[in-house]
């Protein structure tokens, strides 16, 4: 478990086994997510010990707090040291709510509507502080250049390659998984709109194994980097070899292989933490790269078709799920937009066009629904 001092409820580890079968074979996730619901979940079952987690309602100590002590008070399960980030405590939240979902189905004897009820599951989230403000975190389209940019040095291939890597991120806001695993053939920069095809056809891992055709921001700073990088490898290796290039121990060349292995993401990971120091950025993990790409674009849309396929050229199943999680408008943002209220026109959904106003009347149908639970 990671922290072997816990004692763990054996029904509880068996009821977490059946949910992740459940999510491999029904829902056919992948191994990947399956590991990272294991990680996620593995929290629950520390907290609850050896409470059945029929009765995690009347726990002491709320899951939401027990995640605020996790590093601090209690081991990380993971191994690694410091609290957890926001991200995880989130996503460890709306895991375990899904699992309670899914044995209330299964096993309502076991875990009773009456015990293991709504109003409960709702108070699984975390709580904003009195007066503090948190925003999405993500890199800004400034910190992305001055990341990307060439430094004033000869440079390593390993130093090219992550900043080719940080620059196509930003461009395309595809996941540091499928990035390390696109072959030279799943992308052409040659047409007038330069395109990936994340496709497991080409053994591209992208979540839940969902193709997705994606199209670059049309940046020319960081689209100039990602060429340069492009001509290069494809002078030296076939279609079949990584984009993100496996490189010589010695870094003088490129090896040519078609698959990486386990670390090639932490490879990104660590250059960007390096990279971040050197140049006194503040780090953030590399999927803030697929954040800083949404809500750059977001924050650009004019219409609701714009912002439609934004939503689709992320891989994201719905608009709601696009908006509710990038949709939020910064301190500054809000303050401009505020402020401009008065030096325009009061807004009516008379001045949209046909189109975008059936859209607009669709998705607000849409997202209604979904607050209401429908």
């Amino acid at each position: 478990m990671g922290n072997n001092n816990v004692l763990i409820c054996r029904e509880n580890w068996m009821d977490v086994q059946a949910y992740l079968a459940y999510c491999e074979k029904t829902k056919r996730n992948t191994a990947a997510t399956i590991k990272r619901q294991w990680g996620l979940l593995r929290h629950a079952l520390e907290w609850s010990k050896d409470r059945p987690f029929p009765q995690s309602p009347s726990n002491t100590t709320s899951f939401p707090d027990y995640l605020e002590q996790v590093g601090i008070v209690s081991t990380r399960s993971d191994g690694k040291t410091g609290k957890l980030s926001p991200v995880t405590k989130r996503r460890a939240l709306e895991e375990l709510v899904r699992f309670f979902h899914f044995m209330r189905k299964i096993d309502p004897k076991r875990y009773p509507p009456h015990a293991v009820n709504d109003e409960w599951l709702a108070s699984l989230k975390i709580l904003t502080k009195e007066n503090q403000v948190i925003e999405h975190e993500f890199y800004t389209f400034t910190e992305v250049e001055r990341l990307a940019a060439a430094p004033n040095h000869d440079e390593t291939l390993t130093q090219f390659r992550l900043r080719a890597a940080i620059a196509l991120l930003f461009l395309s806001g595809m996941r540091v998984g499928a990035l390390v695993t696109l072959p030279l053939k799943a992308i052409n920069l040659s047409v007038a709109h330069p395109v990936i095809w994340q496709w497991g056809l080409y053994g591209v891992q992208t979540k839940n194994s969902k193709p997705i055709n994606t199209y670059l921001l049309q940046i020319p700073n960081l689209l100039k980097i990602v060429t340069q990088w492009d001509d290069l490898v494809r002078s030296q290796l076939q279609p079949d070899a990584l984009w993100f290039a496996d490189i010589t121990r010695d870094g003088m060349a490129l090896t040519g292989k078609t698959r990486g292995g386990q670390s090639r993401g932490d490879a990104v990971r660590k250059g960007l933490h390096s990279l971040c120091e050197s140049i006194g950025i503040s780090y953030k993990h590399p999927h803030c790269l697929r954040h800083g790409h949404i809500v750059y674009a977001v924050k650009r849309a004019r219409d609701m078709k714009a912002l439609t396929a934004i939503s689709q050229n992320v891989g994201h199943g719905d608009l709601t799920v696009t908006l509710q999680v990038y949709g939020k408008l910064t301190g500054d943002d809000i303050q401009v937009s505020i402020a401009s209220l008065t030096q325009s026109d009061t807004f009516s959904p008379s001045t949209l066009d046909g189109a975008n106003r059936d859209a607009l009347i669709e998705q607000l149908s849409l997202t209604l629904k979904m607050l209401k639970g429908e």
